[in-house]
Formats: C-alpha cells, sequence, structure tokens
C-alpha cells in the first residue's frame, strides 16, 4: 500500500464515520427538506452548508420543517455580533440601518 492509498483509506474512514448521512443516518426524504431550509440559513451566515452534526443533530430532535429549523438555528450564537442570537440578528440589522439613516 502507498502513502496515497494510506491517507485516500484513513479520509474514506473519516466520512464514512460522520453522522448525517442521507439515506443511511436519515431518510432520504427528510433529509432533503432538512438540508434545503438549513442550508439557507447556514450559507447566508457562515457561508457553508450545514455540516453532518448540524444535519443529525436537526434530525434527532425533530426539526423536520422549516420553522422548526429556523427555529434551532434562531438560538444560535450569531458568529459575526457579538451579545446576539442569529434570530435576533435581523432586528438589530433594521435597528442599526435606522440609526445611520437619523444620526
Amino acid at each position: 500500500m502507498s502513502g496515497g492509498d494510506t491517507v485516500r483509506n484513513k479520509a474514506r474512514i473519516y466520512v464514512e464515520g460522520l453522522p448525517g448521512k442521507r439515506g443511511k443516518d436519515i431518510p432520504e426524504e427528510l433529509y432533503d427538506r432538512i438540508f434545503s431550509a438549513a442550508s439557507g440559513i447556514t450559507q447566508q451566515i457562515w457561508g457553508r452548508p450545514p455540516t453532518p452534526h448540524q444535519m443529525q443533530y436537526l434530525f434527532d430532535n425533530g426539526h423536520h420543517t422549516p420553522d422548526k429549523v429556523k427555529d434551532a438555528y434562531g438560538s444560535l450564537p450569531h458568529p459575526h455580533a457579538d451579545g446576539l442570537t442569529v434570530g435576533e440578528y435581523p432586528q438589530y440589522l433594521d435597528a442599526y440601518e435606522q440609526y445611520k439613516k437619523h444620526r
């Protein structure tokens, strides 16, 4: 076995060990529904799709509809605004825009 084969094998084992796989850990229909809702949120905030661990968490905790996914992500701390949650950020942004207009 060459060095490249060893790295490829380690990568394959790592990926197979991740939770949240479509059709294996999460039924395909639910995965597609959860992924679509979660991706719309994570792409805007973190610039990436939801991680396998996030997908498994959403599935395990019954967050299978867009409103429940939004609530789950809404309670997380916002990565770019200290002291605000993801759900609070739009209100803060609106208020800040109004502040900038009137100062």
